[in-house]
């Protein structure tokens, strides 16, 4: 979903803002889905599922706005 998102940030019409918006929404994701990933490596895996679940919200709220924009 994030390699979407960030297709759509390259190569849509997102206005700037938006796609200001999309871009840090989209770091956050990446950013707790690596964490997800070592925590799964060497810590528990409750901890980790719950941050990639974190991870996709945060992923599904940056198609969200560019969704809006494009049926807009």
């Amino acid at each position: 979903m994030l390699a979407r998102v960030h297709w759509l940030i390259e190569n849509g019409t997102l206005p700037l803002d938006d796609r200001d918006q999309v871009r840090r929404i989209a770091k956050w994701g990446e950013a707790l889905y690596r964490q997800a990933r070592r925590m799964r490596e060497c810590e528990s895996e409750e901890n980790a599922t719950e941050l990639a679940s974190a991870a996709r919200a945060a992923a599904e709220s940056a198609e969200h706005v560019c969704r809006n924009w494009y049926l807009g």
